[in-house]
Parts: C-alpha cells; structure tokens; sequence
C-alpha cells in the first residue's frame, strides 16, 4: 500500500522535503515505516529514537498498525470551542485582548494570562527572531485536549489558547494562554499546567534564527539541542 507521510521541522531539512510517499505492506507498522525511512534516508538515522509518529492526528506508538490511507506524520518531539474559536494557530500577531476576551464570564473572578515573547539572547547567543512550524490540524485537537484535562483538574470556567507560526521577532508574542476561575489560584495553576503541557504534547517547533548566521531548531530533549 502507498501511504504518504508527512514530516516537520528540522526532519523535514535533513530529508528536504515535507512529505514523501512511502510503500508499505499490508499490516505494517510504525516500525516497518520508521525502518523504510532509515533505508531511504539514512541521514535520520541518529533521530529515530526520538521521532514521534501519528495517524489520522493521533499519537500512535511504533507498533501501531498503519491503515491505507492513513495521514501518517512524523515528527521530532515538540518544544507547543464554541461559538469562539478557543484553540488556535495563526500566522500573524496575537491580539492578546481578544484571547483575554474569550475567556470572560460573569461567574469568573479572576483572568490569569500566559504571554510568551521571543528573547534577545539564548545563552550568550544573540537571537535574531524565532521561526515556528506546526502540524496546525494535530495542534489544535491536542489544544483542545490540553484545555478539557485543565477543566477536569482545576476549578477553572473557561480556558483559551492561541500559537502563533511563522517569524517571531524579538518582543513579539508567539503564544498567549487565558484561563478564567472565580479565584486566582486555579486560574494560576491552570495556566502553568497548559503552557507546561502545551510543550511536551502539541506539534509545534521553533528554530533559534543567530546573529552569527546560525539556524538551530529547538527542542525539550537536550540532546537535539
């Protein structure tokens, strides 16, 4: 069966390009489609312990079985309702008001924020801008599931969350998360457990842009730092 596979960020460069096609037999799994990968493009190699894999938007593990027609992605560990849409990746500047907006309720006594800027320096490193890249569909459902774990474990009313994608140069805002609660303690622990989970669980990636000319993408594992 042909099954394309879609890949992201610094994978994405090592193999250059954002998907492939790749030919698997019937019953494969993630695995036999990591090993494929390897043969085609050796240059992976070194990452595949880390590589995460998903089917049809959803983490799967690398024994999974890969059903035809599957949207497979394939990806390096990220860094990441209603009427209103609560749960977002845009590609422009986040109007940090209309996130605080969505999340107002006359039962709420408190508005906690979240507001993540891009820095001048990593290290002693000057940084330029940041660039971020996301799988947007897998993002967003991961967002969503990330806001209804927060509902479940902290008395919160409403929770919104907004990523933005692209270049983010230095003082500009690439995420914004807004948590309202009658009280400030759970507002504040919610807020803390989305952004904390945010980078663990959504498909989002950065790459440090230097002064000196050098490109890096970031990650939670020190060793692909």
């Amino acid at each position: 069966m042909n099954i394309k596979v879609l890949v992201f960020a610094h994978i994405k460069e090592l193999i250059g390009s954002g998907s492939i096609d790749l030919e698997l037999s019937e019953g494969a799994t993630g695995n036999d489609l990591l090993q494929k990968m390897e043969a085609s493009f050796p240059q992976i190699k070194g990452h595949r312990k880390y590589l995460k894999l998903s089917m049809n938007g959803e983490y799967i593990n690398a024994d999974a079985t890969i059903i035809q027609d599957a949207e497979i992605a394939i990806f390096p560990p990220v860094s990441g309702g209603g009427g209103k849409t609560m749960f977002e990746i845009v590609d422009h500047e986040i109007d940090i008001d209309s996130i605080t907006a969505k999340v107002s309720s006359p039962e709420a006594g408190a508005i906690a924020t979240f507001i993540g800027v891009t820095r001048n320096f990593t290290g002693n490193m000057q940084v330029t801008c940041l660039q971020y890249e996301a799988y947007p569909s897998m993002a967003i459902k991961m967002m969503k599931k990330i806001g209804a774990m927060a509902e479940k474990a902290f008395d919160i009313k409403k929770i919104a969350i907004t990523h933005r994608i692209g270049a983010v140069s230095i003082e500009e805002v690439s995420v914004v998360i807004a948590v309202s609660a009658s009280h400030r303690k759970p507002a504040f622990r919610a807020c803390e457990y989305a952004i904390d989970t945010l980078k663990e669980l959504v498909p989002i990636w950065k790459k440090e842009l230097l002064t000196n000319g050098e490109q890096k993408w970031i990650a939670n594992n020190p060793e692909l730092k």
